[in-house]
């Protein structure tokens, strides 16, 4: 079940991925949002990483600063 697993990263992703497409040059909000998407990718990898090697310190710290960096940049975009 998507909501139970993905449910916080679903809801701040899904907005985003409904708005229309605007192309009228908004260079920065474009690698803003590519930033974002790299960012909740990685925190995703890094949170499989730890369930599968749940004794690796650095992951959980790692976890911990890319939920900082994905929530901020989210709040910037509104997104999230």
């Amino acid at each position: 079940m998507v909501g139970s697993r993905f449910g916080p990263l679903a809801r701040g992703l899904w907005p985003a991925l409904t708005q229309p497409t605007d192309f009228s040059g908004d260079f920065k909000r474009w690698w803003q949002l590519g930033r974002y998407y790299r960012l909740a990718t990685e925190l995703a990898f890094d949170k499989r990483r730890l369930a599968r090697f749940p004794g690796e310190r650095d992951t959980r710290e790692r976890i911990v600063q890319l939920r900082g960096q994905t929530t901020e940049l989210g709040k910037r975009l509104n997104i999230g």
